[in-house]
């Protein structure tokens, strides 16, 4: 997933969690997703300088980190224009 993080700036997501994954993680994607847009992907050091990745909710105002290492999978929306 780290290796193809950066790959994905700009483009829109759905995001799936690992089933470990913490409880934070777990909330944001429940109360804001699944689908997000990728805004940046660095380590971010409220996430203890964790790899992740900057998210911008496409169903809610939500904007906000999540560590690549908790999430399983992106999946690639199509853009229609």
């Amino acid at each position: 997933m780290t290796e193809r993080a950066g790959n994905w700036v700009g483009a829109k997501v759905v995001i799936r969690v690992l089933p470990a994954a913490s409880t934070r993680t777990k909330n944001r994607l429940s109360e804001n997703g699944p689908d997000f847009r990728i805004l940046a992907h660095r380590p971010c050091s409220v996430l203890g300088n964790r790899d992740a990745v900057l998210v911008e909710s496409l169903e809610t105002d939500w904007v906000g980190w999540l560590p690549l290492d908790e999430i399983d999978e992106l999946t690639s929306i199509l853009s229609d224009a």
